[in-house]
């Protein structure tokens, strides 16, 4: 790896953070499911009833929590290569710029 691709291998810590924040703002969000109202039965047509909705609230929370999971993966590669580094003040530069921002 070439010392640009390097840096933009660093750079990208600053993604996967914000993608992080993205996902527990996502996660953490109060559902609409649950409302006082959820048990009410309605008449609905087909892929708007409740069931569908929640199928499609829990798809959505799986690909976050596995965007989450990918996006922690490749913050934490990145925390270990700046960690491997001998020189003290390299290292601490480095996670001053590209992990604290």
């Amino acid at each position: 790896m070439n010392r640009h691709q390097k840096k933009a291998w660093l750079k990208e810590a600053w993604n996967l953070s914000r993608t992080i924040e993205y996902c527990d703002m996502i996660l953490n969000e109060p559902s609409v499911y649950s409302s006082p109202g959820f048990g009410e039965r309605v008449q609905t047509s087909k892929g708007n009833g409740e069931e569908a909705k929640i199928a499609r609230y829990m798809a959505q929370v799986d690909r976050v929590v596995k965007d989450r999971d990918r996006a922690i993966s490749q913050l934490e590669k990145r925390k270990d290569a700046i960690n491997r580094l001998k020189d003290g003040n390299q290292k601490k530069v480095l996670w001053l710029r590209y992990i604290s921002h």
